[in-house]
C-alpha cells in the first residue's frame, strides 16, 4: 500500500486542470503527433491518478487512516468518468449528485467506507433510473431499493452511476445507450449483459462494480477484460427483486479486480 499521499496538492491539481488523465494511443490536444482514429489504437484507456492501483479494500483503508475523504474519491472517479466514458461507453445513467452527497455521511466504520462504486442498469435502486438497455425503460424510476442494494449501500460503497446493458440483457449493444467497449481493444465487446459493469473496472473507474449473471453475465465478461467475476448459487444472496424474491436464473455479485473485494462484497450481501 502506498504511503504519505499529497492529497492536498493532488486534489488541487486534480479540480484545477479537470483531471490528470491519459488515453494511451491518443494524442493530447497539444501533442504534435497525429491522432490515430482507428479505435484498436487504443490499449487499455486509464486515468492515471495516484488511486489507481488501490482496490476497493485499500482505498477503504485510505479513509480510515484519514489519508484520503470519501468525498475526495467521489470527485476523482467522476473526473475519470467524464474523461473516459465518450470513449468507453459503459455508463447508462450518472448519479453524481447524489454520490456527492451520500459522501458526506458514510460511515469510515463500514467495510467499504465510502469508496465509490457502480450498479448495474437491472436492479432498483431507489430514485435512480433504471431502463435495462431498453427505450421501453428510458423514464422508468423505482421509488424503492431491492434488499441486495440496502446491503450494496449498507457496506459503504457509494453509488456514483449505472453501468450499460444491452437491451434486457440481449446482444451486446442497445439502442438506448449503443454499444460499450472494451478497453484492452475498443474494437472488441466485453460480452454478455454485465459488460458495461466489467468495462468500468478494466477502465479503471472504479475497482469493483455490481453485476449479475444468469448464463453468464459476469464470468464471460469478466474473462473478456482480465477481471474476476462468478455467479453464486441461487437463492444465496439477498433478494434483487422488488417483490423481495429470487430471481430463477439471475444472481448478483461483484465484477472486481481483486478476489479480496468480491469476497468482501459477498459477505456484505450475502442473506
Amino acid at each position: 500500500m502506498k504511503k504519505n499521499i499529497s492529497r492536498r496538492n493532488f486534489m488541487t491539481s486534480m479540480v484545477s486542470s479537470g483531471a490528470a488523465l491519459t488515453l494511451p494511443g491518443l494524442a493530447t490536444a497539444n501533442s504534435s503527433e497525429p491522432v490515430n482514429n482507428h479505435r484498436s489504437s487504443v490499449k487499455t484507456p486509464k486515468p492515471s491518478d495516484e488511486f489507481l492501483d488501490y482496490d476497493a479494500l485499500g482505498l477503504a483503508e485510505l479513509i480510515k487512516s484519514k489519508q484520503v475523504t470519501p468525498a475526495e474519491l467521489t470527485e476523482v472517479v467522476i473526473r475519470r468518468i467524464e474523461a473516459l466514458n465518450p470513449t468507453i461507453n459503459c455508463i447508462a445513467t450518472q448519479t453524481f449528485e447524489r454520490a456527492r452527497t451520500n459522501a458526506k455521511t458514510i460511515l469510515p466504520s463500514t467495510t467499504f467506507a465510502g469508496v465509490p462504486s457502480l450498479v448495474k442498469d437491472m436492479i432498483d435502486v431507489a430514485g435512480i433510473r433504471r431502463t435495462d438497455g431498453s427505450r421501453l425503460l428510458a423514464t422508468n424510476i423505482p421509488k424503492k431499493p431491492v434488499e441486495y442494494i440496502k446491503a450494496f449501500e449498507a457496506s459503504g460503497l457509494n453509488i456514483v452511476g449505472m453501468t450499460a446493458v444491452p437491451e434486457f440483457a440481449s446482444g451486446l449493444e442497445s439502442e438506448l445507450h449503443g454499444q460499450t467497449h472494451n478497453p484492452w481493444n475498443l474494437d472488441y465487446s466485453c460480452i454478455a449483459s454485465s459488460s458495461g459493469a466489467a468495462a468500468a473496472v478494466a477502465a479503471g473507474y472504479v475497482p469493483l462494480a455490481h453485476g449479475t449473471d444468469g448464463g453468464g453475465s459476469n464470468r464471460l465478461p469478466s474473462h473478456a477484460c482480465g477481471l474476476f467475476g462468478f455467479k453464486p448459487s441461487r437463492l444465496r444472496m439477498l433478494s434483487g427483486e422488488s417483490d423481495g424474491g429470487h430471481d430463477k436464473f439471475k444472481t448478483n455479485n461483484a465484477i472486481s479486480r481483486t478476489v479480496r473485494d468480491s469476497a468482501a462484497l459477498f459477505d456484505a450481501t450475502e442473506d
